[in-house]
C-alpha cells in the first residue's frame, strides 16, 4: 500500500506499527517495528480496546531490538529529510518500487517484499514467523550489506541473514549515505567498482520548509586505487553540524587528501572540514 501510494503522488505514509487492532505477539510486533522504522511514517498506534503497543510491552529482547531499529532511523535522519525535500521538489517517493532505477528488468516488476529507500537503500523485511534469512531479488549493479559490508553482484538473488535483532538492509554502490551521530555528520562512502561513479544529496534547513536551506550535491568517480569525491553547496542555511566525518567501505582508504591537504585515514574514519571542496581517497592495495 506504501508504494502504491508513492506512485500515486502520496509520498507519506506508514502503517500502525503492530495494527490498528488485533494481538500481535512479540516478534510479529518486532518485525513490524523494524519495517516501519524504514518507511516515511512510523509510530506505533492501535484502537483503545486492542493490547498495548508500546515497545516494552512486549519484552526485554523485543525491547533491545527496537531500540536498535529506531537508533538506525535518527541516524538516517539527514538521509529521510533529503528524501522528503526531493519528493516536494520532484514527486519522487521516498519508499520504491524494486524497478523504480531499472524498469527494463522483468524479474523486478514481481518483486512485492521488498523495496528501495530512495536511491541507496533496499530495505528486504521480514514476512515469516521464525524466519532468521530471507532471499532478496537483487537489482542490477553491486550491493552492500549494511551490517558486514560484504559486497553482492546483481541483478541475481542473495540469501541474506536476518536474526531478531535486524532485517537485511543493502546499500547501492557509488552510494554517499548521510548520517547523523549526535551533533556530528558522517558521510558513509560505498566504492563504487572500478570506473564507476555515484553520489548523493544533502538538503538541510531549519527544520519546517521556510526560511534559509541548503543544498549539497556530493558527484563521486573511482579511477584505479583512487576515488575523487567532489562537493557543491546551494543555499545560505549554514550546515547543521558540529562536525563531519568521512568512512569508506568495500576497501580500506590508505591516504586522504582534503582540498590538497594530506591526512592520514583511521579506521574510524576521517574528520573533515565542514566547508570542504574535494576529497581525493587513496584506497590500499
Amino acid at each position: 500500500t506504501v508504494l502504491h501510494l508513492g506512485l500515486s503522488g502520496i509520498p507519506y505514509s506508514g502503517p500502525d506499527i503492530g495494527g490498528f487492532i488485533g494481538t500481535p505477539d512479540a516478534e510479529l510486533y518486532l518485525r513490524w517495528f523494524q519495517l516501519a522504522a524504514c518507511l516515511p511514517f512510523f509510530r506505533a498506534h492501535s484502537a483503545l480496546n486492542s493490547t498495548r503497543r508500546e515497545p516494552w510491552a512486549f519484552g526485554e529482547e523485543a525491547l533491545a531490538a527496537a531500540r536498535g531499529a529506531m537508533a538506525l532511523r535518527e541516524s538516517l535522519m539527514p538521509y529521510l529529510y533529503t528524501l522528503a525535500w526531493e519528493a516536494s521538489q520532484t514527486g519522487a517517493p521516498l519508499a520504491r518500487p524494486l524497478f523504480w532505477p531499472d524498469a527494463s528488468d522483468p524479474d523486478l516488476w514481481t518483486v512485492d517484499d521488498a523495496f528501495l529507500l530512495g536511491e541507496a537503500l533496499l530495505v528486504a523485511p521480514v514476512l515469516e514467523p521464525g524466519a532468521r534469512r530471507r532471499p532478496v531479488r537483487l537489482p542490477a549493479g553491486r550491493w552492500y550489506d549494511f551490517w558486514t559490508d560484504t559486497p553482492l553482484e546483481g541483478p541475481g538473488d542473495a540469501l541474506c541473514k536476518a536474526p531478531l535483532e535486524r532485517v537485511p538492509l543493502l546499500v547501492r554502490a557509488g552510494a554517499l549515505l548521510p548520517r547523523a551521530e549526535g551533533e556530528d555528520l558522517c558521510l558513509h562512502l560505498y566504492l563504487p567498482a572500478e570506473g564507476g561513479s555515484g553520489g548523493d544529496l544533502l538538503y538541510s534547513d531549519e527544520g519546517d520548509g521556510y526560511g534559509a536551506w541548503r543544498l549539497d550535491r556530493f558527484h563521486l568517480e573511482r579511477q584505479g586505487g583512487r576515488v575523487r569525491l567532489r562537493r557543491e553547496s546551494q543555499g545560505e542555511f549554514p550546515l547543521p553540524y558540529r562536525q563531519v566525518r568521512l568512512q569508506v567501505h568495500g576497501g580500506r582508504a590508505r591516504k586522504v587528501e582534503v582540498d590538497g591537504r594530506s591526512l592520514e585515514a583511521a579506521g574510524a574514519g576521517v574528520p573533515l572540514p565542514t566547508g570542504f571542496a574535494e576529497v581525493v581517497v587513496h584506497l590500499a592495495e
